[in-house]
């Protein structure tokens, strides 16, 4: 199965540092596919891989609904908080493209990947569920966040939605990480020498 790597970039505050990312991820592993999910496809036409388009209307109506009720957070950084959290949703579109077996990482825009292709072989052979390294006790960050499957990501996708329709649901994505670390709804990739 051919190693996958996606980067999601939404709304008009661009990454300054996606298009570096992205291209040195090309030259971590040989034979590594990179997708890019965006609203504004225009704005990354250099891209060193292939463009997936994310509209309104592929936006989760679980997503609509939590933006009504969290209206605050369009305006707080230009809505970051809300997009890093969204994004999570959004990459739900890859597999307009990808075969529902096949496996992928997400990297934040400002991780380098050093992700080899026996990486991408060890974390298919290994991390059964979707998977990201904790940031704390109560939270988990995706800046390498690992889906084995289509069927997984869609019972994340259902993790996450219960978990933010609950009490003191969380309003950003690394309070829904470590949520959903914490309750074993996925799993914690390691991110100290020596843990396996």
């Amino acid at each position: 199965m051919q190693p996958t790597i996606v980067f999601v970039q939404l709304g008009e505050n661009p990454s300054p540092s996606l298009m570096s990312m992205a291209n040195s991820s090309k030259g971590s592993a040989n034979s590594v596919k990179i997708y890019l999910i965006t609203d504004l496809p225009e704005s990354w036409e250099d891209f060193p891989g292939e463009i997936v388009n994310y509209q309104k209307k592929h936006r989760d109506e679980f997503i609509l609904k939590f933006i009504k009720r969290n209206p605050e957070l369009n305006s707080i950084s230009g809505g970051y908080w809300l997009y890093t959290l969204e994004r999570l949703f959004a990459l739900k579109r890859i597999y307009d493209v990808l075969t529902p077996a096949a496996s992928f990482v997400h990297l934040e825009s400002d991780v380098l990947s050093l992700l080899h292709d026996s990486d991408f072989q060890l974390l298919r052979e290994k991390v059964k569920r979707v998977a990201c390294p904790r940031f704390s006790k109560d939270r988990g960050i995706a800046s390498v966040f690992f889906v084995p499957n289509e069927i997984e990501y869609d019972r994340t996708l259902k993790a996450f939605t219960h978990i933010l329709n609950g009490p003191d649901a969380p309003r950003n994505d690394m309070d829904l990480l470590g949520a959903c670390l914490n309750s074993g709804q996925i799993e914690e990739l390691p991110s100290l020498p020596g843990i396996s």
